[in-house]
């Protein structure tokens, strides 16, 4: 044995450590390093990864398999997009999160879970999923996207249906929607369990649509709850989607529509109870809806217009209209029958031509019942019908 290298062994262990010491970051148990390769996708096989310092991803993939998951521990991912299949999880444990710029999320399977991220898209959309992505939770992040959607569920060509969706207690800032759950040219229920609670909308400068929250295409249950919305062109936009509850949400300065519901086929059993609405310039329009129920709100908006509606009530609101009317029923196009608008509260302000108004040839049956109404302006009137419109009452 000999000694002549015997005073270079620290120096042997010295170059060691530094080069352990160089990959960005290591999971202990798995042994998986994230270190960006030459290829366009980084794999990584069931195992969890975590973050201990910024990582980029240089434009890459990151393909999480079935039951994978992300720790963020430190530093922040950047650069890229992660794939996340069924059972796996992106979380961050910090309370003073950084933010992952430039990044997307794909969700390609079931119960996968999104909790605590801070996260950018300056490109597209941030968090986005064409697959069966029942059972999906996003919870506590920051979602921001300046080009396009916050989040995008998109079920047109799916064979199943995507089943209880949570968003909750997130802030979500957009420049085109800021959550749109789409089943586009698809008659068939494509979503049942759609729950977005807790969350803050804001809408980016120069928006491309501005809606804060789309309910487009055929799917049920919906429940929409204890959200602030600021800003943006339409507050709540539903599609072909029944069965929705609207309820307690804070909703201000919204510029057209602050609900928006409509449909190609059916819709039906909306209802929308305990909001306050500060939107003047703003109006409520429900088209072709059947069974729509307003109840217990707030609301200082433009007018609340029942477009082709039927059998739906509007009672014990508290309304500030700044339009022409507070109410209009129109049944010029499809039938708006055997509605009912009773025991409100309603001020009517600046101009208007009748604050309970039935226009159309198939606006008949339907009833304003124990209203309390006060008028800025006397040159309208209380009640008229128009274009047709008979056997409606004022009582």
């Amino acid at each position: 044995m000999t000694t002549d290298n015997m005073p270079f062994k620290p120096l042997l262990m010295l170059f060691l450590l530094i080069l352990l010491s160089s990959f960005k970051s290591v999971d202990e148990t798995s042994g998986i390093t994230l270190t960006v390769e030459s290829d366009k996708t980084i794999p990584a096989h069931g195992s969890q990864i975590v973050i201990r310092s910024d990582y980029d991803l240089e434009n890459k993939t990151l393909e999480l398999q079935e039951g994978s998951s992300i720790v963020i521990e430190d530093g922040c991912i950047r650069n890229g997009m992660i794939r996340l299949a069924s059972n796996c999880s992106l979380v961050d444990k910090r309370v003073n999160k950084k933010e992952c710029r430039n990044l997307e999320l794909r969700v390609v399977g079931r119960d996968v879970r999104i909790e605590n991220i801070d996260i950018s898209n300056d490109h597209g959309v941030t968090i986005l999923s064409n697959a069966d992505c029942s059972n999906l939770l996003i919870s506590g992040c920051s979602i921001t996207s300046s080009a396009n959607n916050a989040v995008k569920i998109v079920a047109d060509n799916l064979n199943g249906v995507v089943r209880n969706v949570q968003i909750l207690n997130s802030t979500i800032c957009y420049k085109r929607m800021g959550i749109e759950i789409q089943n586009h040219g698809n008659k068939s229920f494509k979503f049942n369990g759609i729950h977005i609670s807790g969350c803050t909308f804001n809408m980016l400068p120069s928006p491309q649509y501005g809606f804060a929250i789309s309910l487009s295409g055929f799917g049920r249950n919906a429940v929409v709850e204890n959200n602030l919305i600021k800003g943006g062109v339409i507050g709540v936009e539903l599609v072909d989607f029944s069965d929705v509850s609207i309820l307690s949400n804070r909703i201000q300065d919204v510029s057209s529509k602050v609900i928006a519901a409509s449909t190609n086929d059916k819709i039906s059993n909306i209802e929308v109870r305990g909001n306050f609405i500060n939107c003047v310039q703003a109006k409520i329009q429900m088209l072709k809806a059947k069974s729509v129920k307003f109840s217990n709100n707030e609301m200082k908006i433009g007018f609340i217009e029942l477009g082709g509606c039927s059998r739906s009530t509007i009672s014990n609101n508290v309304i500030n209209s700044f339009g022409r009317y507070s109410v209009m029923i129109d049944g010029s196009g499809s039938e708006a029958r055997y509605n009912t608008v009773a025991d409100n509260v309603i001020m009517q302000n600046g101009d208007n031509w009748a604050v309970f108004r039935c226009y159309g040839n198939h606006s008949k049956n339907n009833k304003f019942l124990r209203n309390k109404v006060q008028r800025a302006n006397t040159k309208g009137t209380l009640f008229d019908q128009q274009k047709g419109a008979a056997k409606n009452r004022l009582e």
